[in-house]
């Protein structure tokens, strides 16, 4: 079964005001994923199909801060991608974790004062 993305960049200043547009209309497919660490975020959506893909985001684009409606870049998602999409998340986790040093469930960090 394949799905289909839509990503699209926007200014990560816009990210909260994009996010709450998709939280009143309770918008599911819809999802503001930030990354602070580069200081981007990105709408991205997944879809059962393109026609569907398309027609949501006509629907959602108006409502978005302007600065958040730019371009789509659609893809095909195949099986495999988004069945292990989550193991690539993971590691990226395990990696942040491990270079802010020991400390990672114990509610310290190292560097946090304490």
């Amino acid at each position: 079964m394949s799905l289909v993305e839509g990503r699209v960049e926007i200014p990560l200043e816009s990210a909260a005001a994009a996010d709450d547009v998709l939280v009143e209309l309770q918008e599911e497919a819809w999802s503001v994923v930030e990354d602070i660490v580069v200081r981007r975020a990105w709408l991205v959506g997944i879809f059962a199909d393109e026609q569907e893909a398309k027609a949501r985001w006509e629907q959602l684009r108006p409502m978005l801060p302007a600065e958040a409606r730019g371009e789509v870049v659609w893809r095909e998602l195949r099986e495999a991608d988004w069945r292990d999409s989550y193991k690539a998340r993971f590691s990226r986790v395990a990696l942040w974790a491990a270079a802010l040093g020991a400390g990672v469930g114990t509610g310290k960090l190292s560097g946090a004062g304490g």
